[in-house]
């Protein structure tokens, strides 16, 4: 707990208000197929949900839970989601593919994505002990209302997620049908979504570590589709070629540069005033793997100044 922020000071880094963060090091076994060591470093009060805003970081849970929901039902990204929403007969169905929904949330950071995603994971399904979030190792984190509420509810949405429309799955000849549902009533978050550093860093771990972990910690992503839906989550939090980076995620791009073999995912949100930002950087030439969650509060670009020390300190291995 004192280490990274010595490395900080150390960088002289200015640190913003509320500053929290968790930084996850793997070191792969020779082989690279297991975890040969792990250190988790922190600063802050990184295991609370409370107090904070996490803003659209939390669309990682969305589509783990939802690709989560698809894989038991044996289906992939390939497959169309029609969402048939109750909100009058002029109101036609909703037919998306599923890949686009998780693109378009962790790519992009589009809110009715991520508010899709959620009904396709369903309310009492994600949450409670024994619910989805909380058997991946996530069970801080709340999923409980609509982002861009005004706006979805120009569609006839309810602003709480506990709904859920009917549903209809479809690949090839496979359908599947899910009816209306509503969750129970979600208790200690009053926001849009709760969760803590840790369940972030948690999520990115398991994104990037996947084939390193045991069977009982992976994400569920089905037994002959998984590698699909597991490509489908790491691509979609990359960005694309010519598509244009936020400054933190420069930092990081530019310290460990695909050329040299690296990949780095993220998903970056800001909600009132909160900056937040979870990375995973991936070695290809058997360097050690980071998975970085940080947030603090500022107007401006809070997370600026600790981005780049940190970039610099994973870069050079030097934590």
């Amino acid at each position: 707990t004192e280490r990274l922020r010595e490395r900080l000071e150390e960088a002289e880094v200015s640190l913003p208000d509320f500053f929290q963060a968790v930084v996850v090091e793997t070191t792969p076994s020779k082989s690279g197929n297991h975890i040969a060591a792990q250190r988790v470093l922190t600063l802050g009060p990184v295991t609370t949900a409370e107090g904070w805003h996490p803003g659209l970081t939390v669309s990682l849970f969305s589509a783990i839970g939802a690709l989560d929901r698809a894989s038991q039902l044996g289906f992939t990204g390939a497959a169309t989601v029609t969402f048939l929403d109750d909100a009058g007969p002029t109101v036609a169905p909703v037919t998306v593919p599923l890949a686009q929904l998780v693109d378009e949330a962790l790519r992009l950071g589009e809110s009715h994505a991520h508010n899709r995603l959620v009904q396709l994971g369903g309310s009492n399904r994600l949450h409670g002990e024994a619910g989805v979030l909380a058997r991946r190792g996530f069970g801080s984190t709340v999923l409980n209302k609509a982002f861009d509420a005004a706006a979805w509810a120009d569609q006839g949405q309810a602003r709480s997620l506990r709904r859920a429309p009917a549903l209809k799955l479809v690949h090839g000849k496979k359908t599947v049908d899910i009816p209306a549902t509503v969750g129970e009533r979600l208790t200690g978050c009053d926001q849009e979504a709760c969760t803590t550093l840790t369940d972030l860093a948690r999520a990115m771990c398991r994104v990037t570590q996947h084939e390193r972990l045991p069977s009982s910690r992976r994400l569920f992503l089905g037994e002959e589709g998984g590698s699909t839906n597991l490509a489908l989550l790491r691509t979609s939090l990359q960005r694309r070629k010519g598509q244009r980076q936020g400054p933190l995620e420069r930092f990081f791009t530019g310290a460990m540069r695909s050329s040299k073999g690296y990949t780095v995912l993220r998903r970056f949100g800001r909600h009132d005033g909160w900056s937040t930002l979870v990375v995973g950087v991936t070695s290809a030439n058997g360097h050690r793997d980071y998975v970085v969650a940080m947030t603090g509060h500022g107007k401006k670009r809070p997370l600026s100044d600790a981005a780049q020390a940190l970039a610099s300190l994973l870069k050079a291995e030097d934590l």
